[in-house]
């Protein structure tokens, strides 16, 4: 067992904390303090230099920005590693400007806690631990489809953003060619059925994501013309193509912001 990665944590939820501490442990560092007193764990992380840091932006007593650029000046070396229900745009641009080594949303599973600290443990230490690499997949996928509605400005509570968010994850879950998977007899009634609705409106849904995207001018943030698609006054996007484009740019954010070749070599596309 390597102990000389050491990793502070620092989370006020109990149970969120036993998962990090499960993880960490099975995974061969050393956790030097585990806490919910941000102050508390600034002494060890000031004393003691750990090369990894896990902690909720949402913290008592203290801004949670405040403290990361404590922690990053006091502390330089230490990766700091944010997982919390509080990702939007502002907190994104806050982490990308103070240095975060990275940052993505509550709640995660087990399997995806360990990938990302493999980057800063060492990934063969994580290989025989981790469960079938799909999983891995599906969350982090899940993390670089946030972020990509998050560009496109869509607004989050109308239903149409929920539709596709849930069409996405469907397509990508199936890990095969995008091209197969039938719109009206596959994605439309089960994201009708998850998000209790009709397929109908389902489809009207996603055609107001894609009306909205065209009439705010933001569709260029997933390229269509990449892969093949002009849009202009002329040209309808259908809903099939939409969704296909942008599970095809979700999964391209992916491969440029992970270098593991186990992620990288798996490919749902024709």
């Amino acid at each position: 067992m390597d102990n000389s990665v050491k990793a502070v944590i620092v989370e006020g939820d109990i149970e969120y904390r036993k998962l990090y501490i499960d993880t960490i442990q099975s995974l061969g560092a050393q956790i030097i303090s585990s806490t919910g007193d941000p102050m508390a764990a600034l002494k060890t992380i000031i004393e003691k230099q750990p090369k990894i840091l896990i902690m909720d932006i949402v913290l008592p007593g203290i801004d949670g920005t405040e403290y990361i650029t404590t922690v990053r000046s006091l502390a330089p070396a230490t990766n700091i590693i944010i997982i919390t229900n509080l990702i939007n745009e502002t907190v994104m641009k806050q982490c990308n400007s103070l240095g975060v080594a990275r940052y993505t949303n509550k709640p995660l599973k087990q399997d995806m806690i360990s990938f990302i600290l493999s980057q800063y443990i060492g990934f063969e230490s994580v290989r025989k631990n981790i469960k079938p690499i799909s999983d891995i997949i599906e969350n982090m996928s899940n993390e670089a489809l946030e972020k990509t509605l998050l560009e496109l400005k869509l607004p989050f509570h109308i239903k149409g953003t929920l539709f596709t968010r849930c069409a996405l994850r469907f397509m990508i879950k199936q890990n095969v060619p995008f091209e197969k998977i039938l719109i009206t007899k596959e994605i439309y009634p089960t994201v009708a059925k998850e998000c209790d609705t009709t397929p109908s409106k389902v489809e009207r849904g996603i055609r107001y994501c894609i009306d909205y995207i065209l009439e705010n001018e933001t569709m260029d943030i997933i390229s269509p013309d990449k892969y093949g698609v002009n849009i202009d006054g002329n040209h309808k996007l259908s809903n099939a193509k939409f969704l296909m484009i942008l599970a095809r740019h979700v999964l391209d954010k992916l491969e440029e912001t992970n270098s593991c070749d186990d992620i990288v070599s798996i490919n749902v596309r024709s």
